[in-house]
């Protein structure tokens, strides 16, 4: 009577004393299983047994090739330092391959490399190219159910090959993340990895960086422009401030772009500024803010999506010293020599004010137990 379900651990184990006593009689026991129906879904399973080589990942290649074996599979390469004596050039190659198999097969490929260079710390400088290509390729949206892991292989990968400088492969970073938002992101893989390198790419490579994401806000629409403006915006919450992706581009050359643009830029870039700086420890209005105001603040779209920036926050406790200190911030703008400039911040000193009154109330009203 054939068993349905081996117990692959007991197999496991009977392979790996195999190979112990005899390596030559380890591997046509191995290569049995390449012309067996039933049992070649444990290739990938029975070949970390014993000593992997490069016949065994042709054929765990050519199996998940022919669609035999998910690419998933090849993840099992990943862990125990199992394919630490393969030669670099070898793992490459492979993984060059794999990433080819879809998109199961370019997240396994990643993974494969990434711990093989958590291992062979030198293979990194060794296999440079092949983990350039590998990274870049990586779909980074939202349906294609990669694990929490894998971005931060592929975070953490893209963060140590950034430390040689290199505008090529920051430009192919910058553009898979642009495709990925097309087909939407997750939050969380952008406020934890996206965003973060985002602002690293951008603060070390602005100039060469600032056309491709012009150029993808121009072509963008609806939940396009939506998931760039999620990636570009700023971030206040309890933990901290995140700046804007666009702080770290000239604002001279911002201006000039959403002059060029006048329908799109002003509006998605007022939704993504910092409102405010610090400066030697005192806040003040950032300076794109004050030109976003003076060049297109009698745009009441622009205006609408400024007061929008303005009211995104996190805060714990009563909402008043916040509004209060934005109070106090804006206030030396009400003698700016621009009329946009001091309008807007008559109608917001003046909205914060109604809500500095509204919170000082309910402040009130929880201190007797009304709530």
């Amino acid at each position: 009577m054939a068993i349905e379900q081996p117990d692959l651990q007991l197999i496991s184990g009977i392979y790996r004393g195999i190979f112990e006593q005899s390596p030559e009689y380890w591997q046509e026991n191995i290569d049995r299983l390449l012309v067996n129906d039933k049992l070649v879904r444990y290739y990938s399973s029975l070949i970390l047994t014993g000593e992997i080589q490069k016949i065994h990942l042709d054929a765990l290649l050519d199996l998940i090739k022919k669609g035999v074996l998910s690419p998933n599979e090849a993840n099992r390469l990943s862990y125990g330092s199992v394919i630490d004596d393969v030669e670099p050039t070898v793992v490459a190659n492979f993984c060059i391959k794999l990433s080819k198999e879809g998109e199961q097969g370019s997240w396994s490929a990643l993974n494969v490399l990434y711990m093989y260079c958590y291992t062979n710390k030198a293979a990194i400088n060794t296999l440079r190219d092949t983990l350039k290509v590998v990274t870049a390729a990586v779909p980074l949206h939202k349906d294609q159910g990669h694990s929490t892991i894998d971005v931060y292989h592929w975070h953490d990968m893209a963060e140590r090959l950034l430390r040689v400088e290199d505008k090529e492969f920051a430009s192919a970073l910058t553009n898979q993340i642009i495709t990925a938002s097309k087909h939407g992101l997750n939050h969380g893989d952008i406020w934890s990895y996206l965003k973060p390198l985002m602002l690293q790419l951008m603060n070390e490579y602005g100039e060469v960086l600032w056309p491709i994401i012009a150029d993808a806000i121009d072509r963008s629409e609806a939940m396009d422009l939506y998931w760039l403006q999620q990636l570009l915006s700023r971030e206040t919450g309890l933990n901290g401030d995140v700046p804007s992706v666009l702080s770290n581009v000239s604002e001279d050359v911002i201006i000039e772009w959403c002059l060029e643009h006048r329908d799109l830029g002003p509006v998605f870039v007022a939704g993504c500024i910092n409102v405010f700086e610090r400066v030697d420890g005192e806040l003040q209005p950032t300076s794109l803010l004050i030109a976003i105001l003076d060049h297109f603040g009698g745009d009441k779209r622009v205006t609408g999506e400024l007061n929008a920036n303005m009211a995104t926050r996190g805060w714990s406790g009563s909402l008043v010293p916040y509004l209060e200190s934005d109070k106090k911030t804006l206030s030396p703008l009400l003698t700016h020599k621009s009329s946009n400039v001091r309008d807007w911040v008559v109608d917001q000193i003046a909205y914060l004010e109604l809500r500095i009154t509204e919170e000082s109330q309910r402040d009130e009203e929880y201190s007797f137990g009304f709530h």
